[in-house]
């Protein structure tokens, strides 16, 4: 008889533990805890070298712009002559100074593609493809860097 009762007793006691986890797990996934879109950041940019990507922000909708904050990394003045987002058919040509401690702001023209045209606002996007062209003041030499942006439409 205690060989069935010790054995009884195991079970029992497993089973417990066994239904609390799954009522703790079944807790946090209704709080969102295993959810990754609530623990990433909104807005990501990277891949660019010389210059950092200090803000950004693209409006939705038919006529929508992209605007993005610049700070030079490079050590020496830059001048931006073109910003290009293809994703978006966003563009801007120009020619704006970039110092080492003057961050610029550079709003391109009305984007042109449905991902911006048939947006909404809050909802996300993602431009893995924006081409910063710029001439380094110091050698007069053209460079084009390639990175990204990632956010909601506002």
């Amino acid at each position: 008889m205690s060989k069935g009762q010790t054995a009884l007793e195991y079970l029992v006691t497993y089973g417990w533990a066994i239904l609390g986890i799954i009522i703790i797990v079944g807790v946090l996934i209704s709080f969102g805890v295993f959810n990754p879109t609530k623990w990433a950041t909104v807005r990501q940019q990277g891949g660019f070298s010389s210059i950092a990507v200090l803000d950004h922000s693209i409006t939705a909708g038919t006529g929508g712009v992209m605007k993005i904050a610049f700070q030079n990394t490079r050590g020496n003045s830059i001048t931006i002559t073109q910003v290009v987002s293809m994703a978006g058919g966003c563009g801007w040509t120009g020619s704006q100074l970039l110092t080492v401690d003057n961050p610029v702001s550079i709003t391109t023209s009305a984007c042109n593609q449905t991902t911006v045209t048939g947006a909404t606002v809050g909802s996300a996007y993602d431009f893995s493809d924006v081409a910063v062209t710029y001439t380094d003041s110091v050698s007069s030499m053209s460079h084009t860097e390639r990175g990204f942006i990632k956010g909601q439409f506002q």
